[in-house]
């Protein structure tokens, strides 16, 4: 039941799209195509070759991902222990631990910045 208002509510939209151009014939046709040529092609590669080239992609994936991780827990870790003694230092004895952590920051960053690679 609707209560009659001074104010016009917005009715609500649908979302209906219409493909302009679907042909499902012409799309299985071409799925059909694909299945067969990828048959072809596995029968035609070697199973050496195939185990080649996968073991190589998911060694490479396996090792850079255990990288990062590695990366971004130390950092995530180390920021957090900053945080951690420069609020208590903070309390403990005011702006000039502040400073001093600054001071330590800029010079691991230019440490960091200018080191030979």
């Amino acid at each position: 039941m609707r209560f009659p208002s001074l104010f016009k509510t917005p009715a609500h939209k649908r979302f209906d799209l219409q493909p302009r151009y679907y042909d499902p014939i012409k799309e299985e046709i071409e799925n059909r195509t694909w299945l067969i040529k990828r048959e072809m092609k596995e029968k035609s590669d070697s199973a050496e070759n195939a185990e080649e080239y996968n073991s190589r992609i998911v060694g490479s994936f396996h090792r850079k991902s255990n990288f990062s991780e590695n990366k971004t827990g130390m950092i995530r870790f180390t920021i957090m222990v900053m945080l951690i003694f420069s609020s208590i230092g903070y309390l403990y004895w005011g702006n000039v631990v502040l400073y001093i952590l600054a001071g330590f920051g800029l010079s691991i960053y230019i440490l960091l910045k200018f080191r030979k690679k």
